[in-house]
């Protein structure tokens, strides 16, 4: 069984078969600042790509490493080939895997499918970073959504004394996603929605970050 895609940097990719996909940050970067986020749903052209960049600039910001910053930047990267899929649909599409009829969440195909980008990451450039993702991530990933869906609400700030931060004790988290999002929407409307930009942002962020993480040693 074959699921074949034509992407930009392969005529045919079978996703089915994603431990043999080849990272390409190339492809990877401009395909997300192409891709909406929220399904379109966004007062301003906001992107998969903007989305990432400003998960990167949070765990900077909370001086986090750069093996974390790189998880974040990253974390959305599968998108690249099965697109954005609102998170209401995808907790519930099944994906048949196997000519058995087997099916598995397409959240969880999702997952396998970034982990092995990740993996082709690792080996492509010699880096270590960790399986699965650290909690943190997932944090900054929440974080950064709940600051996207109150800007694009169009509310000033958000209310860190809320229950649900006060609950999640990030406080200081949500403060971050917020202004860097806001810095980022302002960005992006001042350039008209140009992807191109967000492009850049993406890749110049991921060789930065690149830099930073030691080469392992074969």
């Amino acid at each position: 069984m074959e699921i074949k895609l034509t992407t930009l940097s392969n005529p045919s990719v079978d996703i089915l078969q994603h431990e043999n996909m080849e990272f390409c940050i190339d492809e990877i970067c401009t395909v997300l600042a192409r891709l909406p986020r929220f399904g379109g749903q966004t007062a301003l052209d906001y992107t998969v790509a903007a989305h990432s960049y400003c998960c990167a600039e949070i765990a900077r910001a909370l001086d986090l490493s750069p093996e974390i910053q790189m998880c974040c930047l990253l974390h959305d990267m599968a998108e690249c080939y099965i697109g954005d899929i609102v998170k209401p649909f995808k907790d519930n599409i099944m994906i048949k895997i196997d000519e058995s009829g087997a099916v598995i969440p397409i959240s969880m195909f999702e997952e396998r499918m970034y982990k092995s980008l990740k993996l082709s990451y690792c080996k492509h450039f010699k880096k270590a970073l960790s399986f699965p993702d650290p909690q943190i991530v997932r944090d900054i990933d929440y974080a950064s959504g709940l600051a996207e869906m109150v800007l694009n609400t169009d509310e000033e700030s958000i209310d860190v004394e809320s229950p649900t931060y006060l609950r999640m004790g990030k406080i200081q988290m949500y403060a971050y996603a917020y202004s860097t999002t806001k810095a980022l929407l302002s960005r992006i409307n001042a350039n008209q929605g140009d992807n191109d930009d967000i492009e850049e942002l993406m890749r110049n962020r991921f060789t930065d970050i690149n830099l930073q993480i030691p080469t392992v040693k074969n």
